[in-house]
């Protein structure tokens, strides 16, 4: 089994813009006055590539060496700092894994490369675990967002092998002339909805393509 290596990419003070946003948001909007200060982290996990590989991969592909800090393996965090992470639910594009993962696959010349991103949040401030709660329920769009692990995996592949798209459910209309399919992709012996495809019908009852 090929090794995961795991990178946090953090844009300098100066340049955290997207972090700055989210504080002043969560401090107007949900009254958070107790917070102090919040941090975003890109994680990636990168699985299929050699050591040498990764660490040319870094500054071309994962950050930005004139505004990014890059850390290998954990990301240290200070005492009563809260930290959890975001991720897309399986199933879902992300199109941020998908760049670097073909990014890596070039730089590799191997098809096997893997790629996980997640966005960690850390805390700073006096927050009780419903603030965090609120916090969390703001920032995570439940449709295609959950909260990620923190550990970090053995395996990429290990229970995120999709299949081919299959039809999950078919939509009719009064007549019975199927105007509508629900497909999705296949984990184990399970289906994630991904989409729902609708097919016009011309006068003689056949799909119009």
């Amino acid at each position: 089994m090929n090794k995961v290596y795991r990178i946090y990419v953090e844009k300098r003070k100066e340049f955290a813009v997207e972090a700055a946003e989210i504080l002043e948001n969560l401090k107007t909007q949900l009254k958070l006055s107790d917070l102090e200060a919040l941090s975003v982290v890109n994680r990636y996990d990168v699985q299929g590539v050699s050591e040498e590989v990764l660490n040319q991969g870094i500054p071309t592909i994962l950050a930005e060496p004139m505004v990014d800090d890059v850390l290998m393996e954990d990301y240290p965090v200070s005492d009563g700092s809260i930290v959890f992470a975001i991720e897309y639910l399986p199933g879902q594009y992300d199109q941020r894994a998908d760049a670097c993962e073909q990014c890596f696959q070039l730089l590799s010349g191997k098809k096997s490369v893997k790629v996980k991103c997640a966005k960690l949040i850390v805390l700073t401030g006096e927050l009780t675990k419903e603030d965090v709660k609120r916090v969390q329920n703001y920032l995570i769009n439940p449709v295609d967002q959950r909260l990620a692990n923190l550990a970090k995996p053995e395996d990429l592949a290990e229970g995120e092998q999709y299949d081919t798209f299959s039809a999950l459910e078919k939509r009719t209309d009064k007549y019975g002339s199927m105007i509508a399919m629900v497909v999705g992709r296949r984990n184990g012996d399970n289906y994630v909805k991904t989409g729902e495809i609708g097919l016009a019908i011309n006068k003689s009852g056949t799909s119009e393509s």
